[in-house]
């Protein structure tokens, strides 16, 4: 309960901070000029200390998005993608976005897990451009408001499979090997240090 009570003042503090100045995501620079300033940044950071290093790097321009590498000091397969798409606002400032949907159709967790990267994704492009540390704290409140915000889908969805799986009812083979790779995949990301504490 202590750990309730004093997150709730940080998250207040953190949306009325947000809901103040300038638009989250928006930058006074052209799509050209970001797109050249983050098609090679890179940032690594540590969400704990004895866990595995994460870096985010910018990986070249596909489509006038830059794509963006996510991985892990724990190796080649917890790599991820993302693209951040840039949408002018005016002849000066640009509305920059992460996408890092990766095809996870209907499914509310995988869904979630490609919202937290985004997250992360986000605060690579504020921290890059502001100059700054990268703020893993800032990405942890971030993402609680993703876990907050998917709770009942994610809830619901996680009982659905449980119930299929007990009563071993699928509608095909391949159903039954999505959720269980799917299953895995998130459980290696999450052992790799990926997604919220």
């Amino acid at each position: 309960m202590k750990v309730l009570k004093g997150f709730a003042p940080v998250l207040l503090t953190s949306i009325l901070l947000a809901s103040c100045g300038e638009e989250p995501g928006v930058y006074s620079m052209t799509p050209a000029q970001l797109r050249a300033e983050l098609g090679s940044a890179t940032i690594s950071y540590k969400p704990n200390p004895t866990g595995a290093t994460q870096t985010i790097s910018g990986n070249g321009i596909v489509n006038d998005s830059v794509r963006l590498s996510l991985s892990s000091s724990n190796g080649g397969e917890y790599s991820r993608s993302c693209l951040l798409k840039f949408t002018a606002v005016d002849d000066s400032s640009t509305k920059v976005q992460a996408d890092c949907n990766r095809g996870a159709g209907s499914s509310s967790q995988s869904r979630t897990m490609e919202e937290l990267d985004e997250a992360s994704v986000m605060e690579f492009v504020d921290a890059h451009l502001s100059g700054r540390p990268f703020n893993y704290g800032a990405v942890v409140l971030k993402q609680a408001g993703v876990m907050h915000k998917n709770l009942d889908a994610n809830t619901k969805e996680a009982l659905e499979n449980y119930d299929r799986a007990q009563a071993g009812v699928y509608d095909t083979d391949e159903d039954a090997e999505a959720m269980m790779s799917e299953a895995a995949s998130q459980m290696e990301l999450q052992d790799a240090g990926w997604g919220a504490e």
